[in-house]
């Protein structure tokens, strides 16, 4: 189809797609105008047509904002609710809003900010949604407590309405944080997540019953290997990921002169093989001197 010009001066964007086939488009702008502030918007594809732009937030704090400096993330819901989550580096701010349309939005909340404490901690940054059917899973990095950044993740279970309490992802991002982190949707509505750090990348699966996500697994086959015809050591860069029906498909590229472009692949597997094994409890009792 012809290009179309959606938006100008974005520094941030993301979309979803919602059952119905309707695309929503959610943005950072980081140029100011008497009629057009710098903010948070969206747009809607419906019906072959997009809306006009919907004005979420404004803001004079991301005005002249950096690509890479503010983040954004929008997900669908089954019942036709949208949600939007993005943060706000200046103030060190975190927010999120609702939408029962996609078209109407609610004033948005902070979920999350910097704390007296909080010392040399990342402020709040690189907000995820995940819109499923019982429940919107919002994850996010920050430096709490001592921690100077962790990944943290809550759940609503009626629409962003009420929030369960924040807790943290699976070690090791319960201490650190990944340089990047992204959502893996499957055909058939499972989701991973991957998080890319420099000493390699570590997946997630998300688990609907439990409400959580899994133990990050390192994926030391994505790091290199031992290249089939000279036996030299492949270090893989520039990694793509990609759902498949039931595969995980990741494209790399060899950082060598005359390197390949290599295909990885590898079996999704059952949600509950990403989660250890209760421990059977020992029948004998404690030990007693005699």
């Amino acid at each position: 189809s012809p290009a179309e010009v959606l938006a100008l001066s974005v520094a941030a964007y993301d979309l979803a797609i919602a059952p119905s086939g309707s695309i929503h488009l959610g943005y950072v702008r980081s140029e100011a105008v008497p009629d057009y502030p710098a903010g948070v918007y969206t747009r809607l594809r419906m019906g072959g047509v997009w809306f006009q732009p919907a004005g979420v937030f404004a803001s004079k704090y991301l005005r002249g904002v950096g690509i890479g400096a503010v983040d954004l993330s929008i997900a669908a819901a089954s019942d036709g609710r949208v949600f939007l989550a993005w943060n706000e580096p200046a103030r060190e701010k975190h927010y999120l809003a609702a939408s029962a349309d996609g078209a109407i939005w609610a004033d948005a909340d902070v979920i999350d900010q910097r704390q007296p404490g909080d010392g040399h901690g990342q402020g709040p940054a690189r907000p995820m949604l995940l819109a499923q059917p019982n429940a919107l899973v919002l994850t996010w990095q920050a430096g709490h407590s001592g921690v100077n950044c962790a990944h943290y993740m809550q759940i609503s279970q009626d629409g962003a309405l009420s929030w369960g309490e924040r807790q943290t992802l699976p070690a090791p991002f319960d201490q650190s944080c990944a340089q990047s982190a992204r959502p893996l949707r499957f055909s058939d509505g499972e989701n991973w997540l991957a998080l890319q750090r420099s000493d390699g990348l570590f997946l997630s699966a998300w688990d609907g019953e439990r409400l959580a996500w899994s133990p990050a697994l390192a994926q030391t086959g994505l790091v290199g290997f031992t290249h089939p015809e000279t036996f030299r050591q492949v270090n893989l860069d520039c990694l793509i990921l990609a759902a498949g029906e039931s595969d995980l498909y990741a494209a790399g590229c060899e950082g060598a002169q005359f390197g390949d472009v290599w295909l990885l692949s590898r079996s999704r597997g059952q949600v509950t093989d990403w989660f250890p094994a209760p421990a059977v409890p020992s029948p004998w009792g404690e030990p007693l001197a005699s």
